[in-house]
């Protein structure tokens, strides 16, 4: 097929090296100096060159300001027979133009450019076909969006610029508002020099491009959507909002969703090789299932417990306060469980839950792997949520330091765990209990306490001596708050 491409700018010349190969191909560009960059092609830059060619098919590649301008100059040298095309991302008065221009046309859009794409691996990259066009031409841009393995759909025009407004207008304005904000980084994060790279490709395009973009009249909508989340955003940050954040995490801060993830990585880093990794594709699966399982279930079987203690709690109180005068301040004590529906808990424990899987594989010394007790991290932050008065960023700091020196915890009573565990298996033959020759058993939630390694150690390593210390510290625990007791009384009665 003869091909004429219009316009020898970045797509130009990328749909000249892609054609060029299976069918006779010319480029026509009013500036020869920009045909010196394309190659194995016809370089045109008269009409007369283009009526001797008699092109099949023309490819408009022109910027989006002079794409009709380059049809009205081309159309009186073009044979009746042959196929007008664009590939513009923006089709305005692109539809008009077709209905009376009396060829037959074809209109695409690759959803890709040479600035950010990688055009040796487009497998990743879209492809709009617009359904109001030729047939043949059709075809024939499938055939070759499909040898580029592109993803293809086929859009009107209406839909594909209602695609547009929301695909490319609210990149274009988020990266605008990047560019306005941002200030010079000695030294920039990952993060920042992807803002970066993106941010200064986007300026470098056609500004015709850019207020073709941006003047869509559905764009106000999209910028309107940005303006409201922003909004909601800067609320959540203002008021330490954990709720409002937990809700921004979407399917994220689903503990079944994450437990999924989380069973189903491990899963896949047990693997030694491609081929293993698709033969333990069902153990794999079976693993995310059953951790977040194990995630959602256990904060729920809780929650059960605990609204049934609640009851209790308040009813115990009223009959002390009953009793005893001058108790109606008096608290009872009860499991941390019972705020583990607070947001605070709910938002730094999916937080750390990958941060902990980081941390239990590259700590030096530390041997742990924390899987089942994962579900267990709901229960190690309440206490601290009265100190830092629900703070999200305090209770994570302190959540991280906590989990840090927990790991290494764990890893020393390890030992003693699952020999405990052994011990069980043989009196009773349990199987939950029964832990795998050549592995050691831990609890997260229970042996990362200092509390817990504290009074351990007391009372096996020293024995005696170590249980009558804590039985010392009992006492005069016992006894400062016996004292802090009768003097809150006091208080009150003569209040």
């Amino acid at each position: 097929m003869r091909i004429l491409i219009l316009g020898a700018g970045k797509m130009g010349s990328f749909f000249t090296d892609v054609l060029s190969f299976q069918h006779e191909t010319a480029v026509f560009d009013v500036d020869p100096k920009r045909l010196r960059f394309v190659y194995n092609t016809y370089r045109y830059t008269t009409l007369e060159e283009i009526e001797e060619f008699k092109p099949e098919l023309v490819i408009n590649a022109a910027t989006v300001k002079y794409t009709l301008d380059a049809f009205h100059q081309v159309l009186p040298a073009l044979p009746k027979d042959c196929i007008i095309s664009d590939i513009a991302s923006v089709k305005t008065g692109l539809k008009e133009f077709y209905d009376q221009c009396g060829f037959r046309y074809v209109s695409t859009h690759p959803m890709f450019g040479p600035t950010f794409a990688n055009l040796d691996k487009l497998s990743t990259e879209n492809a709009i076909i617009i359904s109001e066009g030729d047939h043949l031409g059709k075809i024939f841009f499938k055939d070759l969006y499909q040898t580029m393995k592109l993803n293809i759909f086929e859009y009107t025009f209406d839909e594909h610029d209602e695609t547009v407004a929301y695909s490319l207008s609210i990149p274009f304005v988020s990266t605008f508002v990047f560019a306005a904000v941002m200030k010079h980084q000695e030294a920039p994060g990952t993060t920042f020099k992807k803002h970066m790279a993106i941010a200064k490709g986007l300026l470098s395009e056609d500004d015709y491009l850019l207020q073709e973009i941006l003047f869509n009249p559905r764009t106000p909508g999209q910028v309107t959507n940005i303006r409201t989340e922003l909004k909601n955003l800067l609320e959540i940050i203002e008021n330490k909002d954990a709720e409002g954040m937990k809700k921004k995490f979407g399917l994220l801060g689903e503990p079944l969703f994450l437990g999924i993830l989380v069973g189903c990585g491990i899963g896949a880093l047990s693997c030694k090789n491609g081929q293993e990794l698709v033969d333990k594709i069902p153990y794999i699966l079976g693993l995310g299932i059953k951790m977040g399982a194990v995630m959602e279930l256990i904060p729920r079987i809780t929650a059960l417990f605990i609204e049934g203690l609640k009851p209790i709690s308040d009813a115990t109180r009223e009959l002390i306060a009953q009793k005893f005068k001058g108790a109606v301040g008096l608290n009872i004590g009860m499991s941390p469980a019972l705020v583990i529906g607070h947001p605070a808990t709910l938002v730094v424990s999916l937080l750390l839950i990958p941060v902990t899987i980081l941390l239990a594989v590259i700590l030096p010394g530390n041997q742990f792997l924390p899987l089942a007790s994962l579900a267990g991290m709901f229960y190690l932050f309440p206490l601290v949520l009265p100190i830092t008065k629900g703070n999200v960023v305090k209770t994570f700091i302190i959540g991280l330091v906590v989990l840090t020196i927990g790991l290494y915890f764990v890893t020393d009573l390890a030992p003693y765990f699952t020999q405990a565990a052994h011990d069980v298996y043989e009196k009773t033959q349990d199987a939950a209990v029964n832990i795998p020759a050549g592995f050691e058993g831990g609890a997260l939630d229970f042996a990362s306490s200092p509390f817990a390694w504290v009074i351990f150690h007391l009372t096996y390593s020293l024995k005696w001596i170590g249980s009558g210390i804590l039985v010392l510290c009992t006492l005069f625990l016992m006894i400062m708050n016996r004292r802090a007791i009768i003097k809150y009384q006091k208080s009150k009665i003569k209040s």
